[in-house]
């Protein structure tokens, strides 16, 4: 049986990505800056800039022990932390996707925060926007 901490698959950029264990559906593009449209209103949607992510985002669940730094601060935090002051009930953490780099860090816990680290600046030339969709 495959545990979720054990379920990783790559992210299709640009395309669509199904995540059937949670009835989700990524969808990415590279889109330019003056494109964006920023909004927090948004939950399920990430700016991201691509040269930072590279195009080797992988997508996968709660593992014990992970940490990453949420947009605007200083320091890491767990994610255990992070679901806890987000007020995210207990019973469907491991069911939230964590897009990761190839090297394995956190770029985006979605629904919540993305890691400062992969934010879009004035410097950024190409922005990865990830939607999910039902």
């Amino acid at each position: 049986m495959l545990f979720r901490s054990d379920w990783m698959r790559p992210l299709n950029i640009p395309g669509e990505t199904p995540i059937e264990k949670v009835g989700l559906v990524l969808k990415a593009e590279i889109i330019d800056p003056a494109e964006t449209g920023f909004s927090a209103d948004h939950a399920n949607q990430a700016f991201l800039d691509f040269e930072k992510t590279g195009g080797n985002v992988m997508i996968r669940f709660f593992r014990a022990g992970d940490r990453l730094r949420p947009l605007g601060m200083k320091g890491t935090k767990k994610l255990k932390s992070l679901f806890i002051d987000e007020k995210v009930p207990q019973e469907i953490r491991s069911d939230i996707p964590i897009l990761t780099t190839g090297d394995n860090d956190i770029i985006w816990v979605y629904g919540t925060r993305i890691a400062h680290d992969y934010r879009v600046t004035s410097d950024t030339n190409k922005v990865l926007f990830i939607k999910g969709l039902p």
